[in-house]
């Protein structure tokens, strides 16, 4: 089975070491019911690492990086997207694909013709974000 790729912040690596988040941490154990001994994928600021968990124990994991896997390009363009307030649904499908495609800035707007102002959602679009970045293995845009 291919190893699942799990995006981290900076703070959880520290020299060939990862301490996962909680957050992440839960979704090791409890989603995917990884074991010490198994891998995963990191990513980390656009880097890709191979990573063997050492310890996972009460919503503890922790691992060593193994290799690193594809280093982050140091040249990328950046796309700024700016797109209308509609539902919530679709705003989280604009984001998750933008993300996909390497869009680096989302700018909602508010426009005459917008049906609705969105609510404060900015933990859920990070997330959002996030999770679709781990899952196409490209840069997450930064959070601002």
């Amino acid at each position: 089975m291919k190893p699942r790729t799990v995006l981290i912040s900076p703070e959880e690596l520290s020299q060939g070491v990862v301490t996962f988040s909680p957050r992440n941490a839960r979704y090791l154990q409890k989603v995917l019911r990884l074991r010490a001994g198994d891998e995963v994928n990191i990513l980390q600021s656009g880097d890709q690492y191979l990573v063997r968990l050492m310890t996972c124990i009460r919503g503890t994991v922790i691992g060593n990086v193994l290799q690193l896997i594809q280093s982050a390009q140091t040249i990328s363009p950046e796309i700024t997207l700016a797109f209308s307030c509609v539902r919530p649904g679709p705003i989280e499908e604009i984001l998750r694909h933008g993300t996909e495609l390497g869009i680096s800035r989302f700018v909602p707007l508010i426009t005459s013709r917008s049906n609705r102002r969105p609510r404060e959602l900015k933990e859920r679009w990070q997330f959002v974000v996030a999770s679709a970045a781990a899952q196409s293995g490209v840069k997450p845009p930064p959070r601002r």
